[in-house]
């Protein structure tokens, strides 16, 4: 079963795709350098870059390979609340 998407989602995806491009135009690389040596199709690097759609993380880290990106993940709480607001669940105070 597919999930709802939230705004939240859709900003997080739209900004993910704003730093994408980015850095891939600041490292100078073509769309068409990434899709001729990564394997990925134009329309999915302009879905990526746009935040337009969902993507495959091998895709995203075939993108990244093609750049010189690196994947960092951030510990954290999201500040929206993440899974527990959805359930309708509250955090307890110092969590």
């Amino acid at each position: 079963m597919k999930r709802e998407e939230t705004e939240e989602m859709r900003k997080a995806r739209a900004e993910l795709g704003a730093q994408l491009r980015q850095f891939r135009e600041k490292t100078g690389v073509s769309k068409y350098a990434i899709t001729r040596n990564g394997g990925i199709h134009i329309n999915t690097i302009n879905a990526m870059e746009t935040g337009a759609s969902t993507y495959t993380i091998d895709s995203l880290l075939r993108y990244l390979a093609e750049t010189g990106g690196v994947l960092s993940i951030k510990a954290g709480r999201p500040s929206g609340g993440g899974a527990r607001r959805a359930r309708g669940e509250r955090s307890e105070p110092g969590e």
